[in-house]
């Protein structure tokens, strides 16, 4: 007899343990509100991560229906096992397939905003530029667009595949919409690859016509027409040229030099920094050095000159500085 009572209370004790295991899906079968939990905003990790819980819990209720842990009666211990069986498995039954249309929701939306970008840079690798800044953005674009492809074109698509494929897995049904979704996206994979091939294609067949255009420019500028101008009125200063000769200094000719150093400058900094975006050897614009050399000269003589012939008062173009590239 007493060996009877210790075995039905072995039994009883396994179907407990087992029981307070599973306690907490008891507490999660009455707390469970599926509209709720879609208001709530959900990362894709979490829902991952809630789906594993649901689906743990839900071989676990299985394994102990298998166990025979479900059966009325357990040694010492009767059960009530019908409701039990039918609103845990119910239940948990219910929340799986919640999650697993948000992660449907959440492959959609993943899989739309990965074909608008793949379909954006399309977009962007169809233009064929033949200005030269135009055509140099477009070659830094490029390079953009080549070192982002291993994410846009593998990691990201890749990404949406997976979650799909864990939704499906998990009891999500795949809706015609996100079927066509997925098409598109492939579709949009197979435009971008074709439009980067054309765009480093197009690169390539331009660039030696760029590059020569950009030195035709730069030789341009390099023209000595300015200094040559500047070297000639600081000579007839030196010289006391008459006026008479064209080669006096005023200040409308020094503002007008100025003018053209500070214009040349200017277009000089625009070429250097279209060669440093083409990768080649910066121009140096030596001329220009010394033109502002030769005009902060010129200025200072005509600053005295004015100064001495006006008992020392100061002139504006005696005032002006010179601008530096």
């Amino acid at each position: 007899m007493d060996q009877q009572v210790m075995r039905s209370y072995r039994e009883a004790s396994v179907v407990t343990d087992t029981l307070a295991e599973l306690g907490v899906l008891l507490r999660f079968v009455h707390m469970w509100d599926a509209a709720a939990y879609k208001a709530k905003q959900h990362s894709v990790a979490q829902l991952r991560r809630d789906m594993l819980l649901l689906k743990d819990s839900l071989l676990g209720v299985a394994g102990a229906a298998a166990g025979g842990v479900w059966q009325p009666g357990r040694g010492l211990l009767q059960l009530q096992t019908s409701f039990l069986k039918t609103s845990y498995m119910a239940k948990l039954a219910a929340a799986q397939a919640t999650l697993a249309m948000m992660l449907v929701s959440a492959a959609r939306k993943e899989c739309q905003a990965a074909t608008a970008e793949l379909q954006s840079l399309a977009r962007d690798l169809a233009a064929q530029p033949s200005k030269l800044g135009e055509f140099i953005s477009f070659r830094l674009r490029v390079r953009e667009v080549q070192a982002a492809r291993d994410r846009v074109s593998g990691l990201r698509p890749a990404q949406v595949q997976d979650l799909y494929a864990t939704a499906t897995s998990w009891g999500g049904r795949l809706p015609h919409a996100d079927q066509v979704a997925l098409h598109d996206l492939q579709e949009a994979l197979r435009c971008f690859g074709r439009a980067l091939t054309a765009a480093v294609a197009f690169l390539n067949s331009r660039q030696a016509g760029m590059l020569a255009l950009l030195d035709r420019q730069a030789k341009e500028l390099l023209k000595r027409e300015l200094l040559k101008q500047l070297e000639a009125a600081a000579m007839a200063q030196r010289l006391g040229i008459p006026a008479a000769s064209g080669l006096d200094v005023t200040a409308d000719k020094l503002a007008a030099w100025q003018q053209q150093r500070a214009s040349l400058c200017e277009a000089a900094a625009g070429i250097n920094q279209q060669e440093s975006r083409l990768g080649v050897k910066l121009t140096y614009y030596a001329d220009l050095d010394e033109a502002g050399r030769v005009l902060k000269e010129i200025q200072e003589a005509h600053a005295a000159k004015a100064a001495g012939g006006s008992g020392g008062s100061g002139n504006d173009a005696g005032d002006m500085e010179h601008p530096g590239c």
